[in-house]
């Protein structure tokens, strides 16, 4: 029993080798800001059906959580090992309260974040919340430390003391020594102080050392130089010795205290530290997700398996810039997305075709992102997608010849077969490299037919790669099996590495051999040689395939337009809601100048009565702002109340040709189509072209008014539909410029442009400066706001309020 129990976990490693599933943790670990949160990817197991549902609650919530903020700045999480130690002998350093401390900040910001109050009760719902006392360390630890992470004087009274002390003695020292320094000058070979073997000193040439009173501490590498404590300074000296260590013995009493407090708090070590590990976990694969369009699947229990759009991390595009970006080299491998279909009628997929056209890769990406999905990993596949619980994963990839126990690479699969088909294990997915081969095609296919039934029988999940005709022919006779291939494009004589659910492929050997140059007499007897019945199977795989390329276009049409009309919907209401916004804006905003304009007027309205005497004319004022004022909020309220009434031509945006009348719902204004694309459309309104969503137009049933004459109040050159949003004035006279800028004026007084940049250059800027004057003092000033580019001063921009 122990025996089958080794054989079967040794199965359990080479699956896990064979499918690279080590280098997958080690990507998502990439991720992780801590050790802890890194080591927990690295040792994620096959997570537990009870644990299903909260570990892809969590998944789920973090990446909603991503993708509306940054990700959370997570610090390096002390080892709960250190709790461990005897706090009498060797209480927590500083730098491991440093960490706690980190840890805690980071875990009292976390629990008062209003946006994770989800996540958070689902990460603590199987935790124990006694977190009493946690408020009051963590106070304690924060005022423990300086900003430098040194040990703050206040951490008891006696440190404070003693530091208070220290500063006072270092003082006096120093004053000491500065003076020594004075009077010693011409015997000191340098006039600083130095420091050796922890006391002050001063550097005295050798030939004076006996001249100086005090002790010698020590000499310099030449020899030249004795360092010396003066005598004065020894008393002061040896208290600051005992300073030190009076204050390393408190430092270690109170570091014995906050031990003792985080050893007693069991909610820091149970609770709080493996909780900020698994948000640094989770945060990490939620990352790893976003960053490479994989999605969160999870497991279900009704043996239904569809990947959709799948892709083998170590080929998808996303996931190799992602790899690159970290390693700085380059991969030019790429893989083309599969979609394979499992479930409890349809057991197992017998894959054939050419030789590396990728069917060894196929069933490499299910067995993959099986495993990653039952640990509870993103996988690269469509949201959408649908994989089982497996109790295990099973895959017989690659060449298991034991030179040790005298195996053949046939005998060796073989023994891999006898242990994964034990009856115990009935829910698994088994991946089958090459069955058949390496034996006398006769007895090997037939074994490996036994094999696929038992495999069916067993209720597994198949999928099986190989050449054998006969295997292919086994399937499509079989209720419960399906044949697949690896598409080959037969012009180029290459594979395409897509995946055919339904269809068998072909090996093409004779193609091969013909496109690399054998001899023709060769190919042709080798056609010969082949079975009339075998040529029949190949000319029904050639003809399937055709058929099954058809459908496919169709499909791929279909989905394209299903796609397509998906995007209109979502565009249509996303457009809806930001135009009835911005109106909504608008309104408020012109209210809002209306009042603003009320009340302006009726400031200047009492500061007039109290300037006019006549009481006759002081009712004649007050009557006329009444007036004005009740046209104002009936200018306010005129928006609200009117609509341009017209009729809808119910024509689709397709069908609009230039010249239709159009109106611009947002806007309740009339205008004329000019040209239309699939989202927007150029109208003219009033003479001014406007790019317009085609969500926003009403295609009307009016007919367009014969153009009238114009009156041409400017010159001819202004006096089209638009008129430019740029004047150039570089190189003309004062008189002539402002002339032109008079002109483009009172042609934007009639448009209503957005904008005018007028371009004067710099020169000696004469020209500027008479620009900028006769703007600044236009009669007309109210309407623009200028604007100057500091970095370009030869341009000057007229921004215009129309509102």
């Amino acid at each position: 029993m122990q025996k089958k129990e080794n054989k079967l976990r040794q199965i359990e490693r080479h699956t896990l080798r064979s499918l690279e599933f080590e280098t997958i943790l080690n990507f998502y670990a990439l991720n992780a800001k801590t050790r802890s949160g890194k080591q927990a990817i690295l040792n994620m197991q096959r997570i537990p059906v009870s644990q299903l549902d909260r570990h892809y609650e969590l998944l789920e919530s973090w990446m909603l959580f991503l993708d509306k903020h940054d990700p959370l700045v997570i610090p390096e999480i002390p080892d709960p090992r250190c709790l461990d130690r005897n706090p009498a002998e060797k209480p927590l350093t500083s730098e491991e309260l440093i960490l706690f401390r980190n840890t805690l900040l980071f875990w009292n910001a976390f629990c008062q974040a209003e946006d994770l109050s989800e996540f958070r009760q689902t990460l603590l719902d199987d935790v124990e919340q006694d977190d009493g006392g946690l408020s009051d360390l963590l106070i304690k630890l924060k005022a423990s430390f300086e900003p430098d992470g040194s040990w703050s004087a206040s951490i008891t009274p006696r440190f404070k003391k003693l530091c208070e002390e220290e500063s006072r003695v270092t003082s006096r020292l120093d004053h000491i020594l500065k003076e020594k320094v004075k009077t010693l000058s011409s015997q000191l070979t340098e006039h600083v102080i130095f420091e050796r073997n922890g006391r002050r000193v001063l550097a005295v040439n050798k030939t004076y050392k006996r001249r100086v009173p005090g002790i010698l501490i020590d000499y310099s590498t030449s020899g030249q130089t004795a360092f010396i404590e003066p005598d004065t300074t020894t008393p002061l000296q040896n208290r600051l010795q005992e300073l030190f260590f009076e204050k390393r013995e408190e430092i270690f009493q109170f570091r014995r205290e906050l031990t003792l407090q985080l050893q007693k708090l069991a909610f820091i070590r149970y609770g709080l530290l493996p909780s900020v590990s698994r948000i640094d976990s989770i945060q990490a694969l939620a990352l790893t997700a976003m960053e490479t369009n994989s999605f969160p699947v999870k497991p279900n229990h009704s043996q239904s398996l569809l990947l959709m759009n799948a892709r083998h991390p170590l080929l998808d595009e996303r996931f190799q810039k992602h790899r690159e970006a970290v390693s700085g080299l380059k991969d030019r491998n790429r893989m083309v997305a599969l979609t394979l279909r499992l479930d409890g009628d349809l057991k197992g997929q017998i894959i054939s075709g050419a030789n590396a056209g990728g069917k060894t890769v196929t069933i490499k990406t299910v067995g993959l992102l099986a495993l990653m999905a039952n640990h509870g990993l993103p996988i690269p596949a469509d949201p959408d997608s649908e994989l089982p619980y497996y109790e295990r994963v099973f895959a017989d990839i690659g060449d298991h010849q034991s030179l040790s126990h005298n195996l053949s690479t046939y005998a060796s699969h073989l023994e891999s077969m006898k242990t994964i088909l034990q009856p115990q294990v009935t829910n698994k997915l088994i991946l089958l490299d090459e069955l058949g081969s390496g034996t006398d095609p006769h007895e090997g296919n037939a074994l490996a037919q036994a094999l696929i039934e038992e495999c069916v029988q067993q209720g597994a999940h198949l999928l099986v790669t190989t050449h054998q005709q006969v295997l292919c022919s086994f399937a499509l006779n079989h209720p419960e099996l399906a044949n697949a291939s690896m598409s080959f494009d037969k012009n180029r004589l290459v594979p395409t590495y897509h995946f055919i659910q339904g269809v068998p492929g072909r090996s093409h050997a004779l193609e091969i051999a013909r496109r690399i140059g054998l001899p023709e007499k060769l190919i042709e007897r080798a056609s010969s040689l082949v079975e009339d019945n075998q040529m029949d199977i190949q000319s029904a795989i050639m003809v399937l395939q055709e058929q099954n390329k058809l459908l496919e276009k169709q499909r791929m049409k279909l989905k394209k337009e299903e796609r397509r009309a998906q995007r209109r919907i979502v565009e249509t209401k996303q457009e809806k809601r930001s135009y009835e916004a911005l109106q909504e804006k608008m309104k408020l905003k012109e209210s809002e100048r209306l009042k603003k304009a009320v009340a302006r007027i009726e400031s200047e309205f009492r500061d007039l009565l109290k300037e006019v005497e006549s009481r006759k004319t002081r009712q004649k004022l007050v009557s006329r702002f009444s007036e004005k004022q009740r046209e104002l909020v009936s200018a306010e309220r005129k928006p609200e109340e009117e609509s341009v009434s017209i009729t809808s031509s119910g024509k689709q945006p397709e069908d609009w040709r230039e010249g239709d009348q159009v109106l611009l719902k947002s806007w309740q204004k009339k205008g004329k189509l000019i040209s239309v694309d699939r989202k927007q459309a150029r109208v003219d309104v009033s003479g001014m072209t406007m790019t317009i969503p085609v969500a926003d137009l009403v295609h009307t049933a009016e007919k367009s008014a014969p153009r009238k004459e114009r009156v041409h109040l400017y010159s001819d050159e202004l006096s089209s539909k638009t008129i430019p949003l740029e004047l150039k004035l570089i190189g003309m006279k004062k008189e002539h410029a402002l002339d032109e800028l008079s002109k483009m004026i009172d042609a934007a007084m009639l448009h209503h442009p957005a904008m005018l940049k007028v371009v004067h250059g710099h020169g000696h800027g004469i020209l500027k400066q008479a620009i900028r004057h006769f703007l600044e003092t236009h009669p007309l000033r109210s309407h623009w706001e200028l604007k100057i580019d500091p970095e370009n001063d030869g341009t000057t921009e007229l921004v215009f309020r129309w509102y």
